[in-house]
């Protein structure tokens, strides 16, 4: 058995950095994994996995914790670990148009069902930014819907990708002649 154990990462309840006594070899993001390590990534138990020197990085997804998830955390990284030419770090190259693929589909409809509508903005190193428009811009939930709708959908449909970020809509604000109409007159 391989020798680790958690640190807390200040200011990120939902990471955990494990030091361990024999890191897979790399550095970044990780793209790759073993089972049942794998298993949990799949199911968005863990979002983020990260290769450090001397540790793994590891960040929960939304509404778990680690007095919750971390046994079985820890004993999918060890299994993990004893398969180290199963690992790959670095950015993977992710394309617009795999992302824009997700987003067509179930995920979208949660945006579209609302009234908006989930725009690739970019795609840089395994980090996918994405812009909401109609209904959904500006709306309080959408970092929510971005991080366990959209973001989750694109990471199990898109190996590489290390982040899904919402940014700013560049686009002009376009109200439909129907909520006007339903809106009636100020």
């Amino acid at each position: 058995m391989i020798a680790m154990h958690p640190e807390a990462v200040a200011g990120d309840p939902a990471s955990v950095r494990w030091v361990v006594a024999q890191a897979p070899a790399g550095n970044g993001p990780v793209t790759a994994v073993p089972e049942p390590l794998a298993g949990l990534v799949a199911d968005g138990t863990i979002t983020a996995l990260q290769l450090l020197p001397g540790a793994v990085l590891v960040t929960l997804g939304p509404g778990r914790s680690w007095r919750a998830e971390g046994a079985r955390v820890r004993s999918a990284l060890h299994a993990a670990l004893e398969q180290p030419q199963a690992w790959r770090a670095g950015a993977a190259e992710v394309s617009v148009e795999e992302i824009t693929a997700v987003l067509a589909g179930p995920a979208g409809d949660v945006v579209r069902a609302h009234g908006g509508a989930v725009w690739v903005a970019g795609v840089h190193a395994g980090v996918v930014d994405l812009e909401l428009s109609g209904a959904c811009d500006g709306c309080p939930a959408s970092g929510l819907t971005i991080s366990t709708t959209l973001a989750a959908a694109i990471r199990r449909a898109v190996p590489g990708v290390v982040d899904v970020r919402l940014i700013e809509s560049r686009r002009p604000a376009f109200v439909s002649l129907g909520a006007l109409l339903r809106r009636g007159p100020q």
